[in-house]
């Protein structure tokens, strides 16, 4: 049943990538809307605005719990993704070409979990639990995209992106449950004060 599940995910993975994702236009728009769940907009920047909150009055409104939240599901996903990749070494497929256009190298060389659907979905269920109506059609329709353009480039196998997209949504229902983001403004408010 497994070998069953593995092979049918192996075909799909393949006919999408190379239906979808290997002409120079479709590849450039798939790398574009990929980099836009990449880690370093969704985990350095914030946390450099974050180290300059007590400096600069106006970074305040980071402060906000939907901010907060964000920041938070993002870093605690970039752990999840890589312990769990560490844990099922699953290879990427045989259609991962390795040709990112982002100046760096991925963070690894394994598939299970998508780490970009994972905080896709993430941001999609953070901007839902805080976020206005039309936002949350655009954050879920972006997350679904992003998901697709894993497949698309040969990054993952479909059942990567569908083991990313429900570890995000989970972490961020946990994390929301667990009154964590609300506490930790908590802390940082006082701290500034």
């Amino acid at each position: 049943m497994l070998g069953s599940l593995l092979a049918l995910d192996l075909q799909l993975s393949n006919e999408l990538s190379r239906s979808y994702g290997h002409t120079s236009h479709s590849r450039l728009f798939w790398e574009a809307v990929s980099f836009s769940s990449d880690g370093v907009p969704w985990l350095v920047v914030p946390l450099v605005l974050f180290v300059f909150l007590p400096f600069i009055p106006a970074l305040r409104l980071l402060l906000h719990p939907f901010f907060v939240h964000l920041f938070i599901v993002c870093a605690i996903g970039a752990v999840l993704d890589t312990v769990m990749k560490a844990i099922l070494r699953r290879p990427r497929p045989p259609t991962n070409k390795n040709d990112n256009l982002t100046p760096y190298i991925g963070p690894d060389k394994f598939s299970c979990p998508s780490g970009h659907s994972s905080r896709a979905f993430a941001i999609a269920v953070t901007v839902l639990l805080h976020g206005s109506s039309p936002l949350r059609f655009l954050a879920f329709g972006w997350s679904s995209v992003v998901a697709l353009s894993r497949i698309f480039l040969g990054r993952h196998y479909p059942s990567d992106v569908f083991v990313g997209a429900l570890l995000g949504i989970a972490q961020v229902l946990a994390s929301h449950a667990l009154g964590i983001p609300q506490a930790i403004v908590g802390e940082v408010q006082s701290y500034l004060a």
